[in-house]
């Protein structure tokens, strides 16, 4: 992939995670739900774009 597509990627993800918060707080969910699928956050993929 190049650093295009790879922000693209990341910027995607932060996205779908801002979602989750919306929705969450919407209907009354916590906000802090573990992914089954991936133990990485959005806080991990931020410190690792930003090196």
């Amino acid at each position: 992939a190049t650093l295009p597509e790879a922000d693209a990627e990341r910027q995607a993800i932060l996205g779908i995670q801002q979602e989750v918060l919306k929705i969450a707080q919407n209907y009354g969910i916590r906000g802090d739900l573990t992914n089954p699928y991936s133990t990485i956050t959005t806080e991990e993929i931020a410190i690792k774009w930003d090196k």
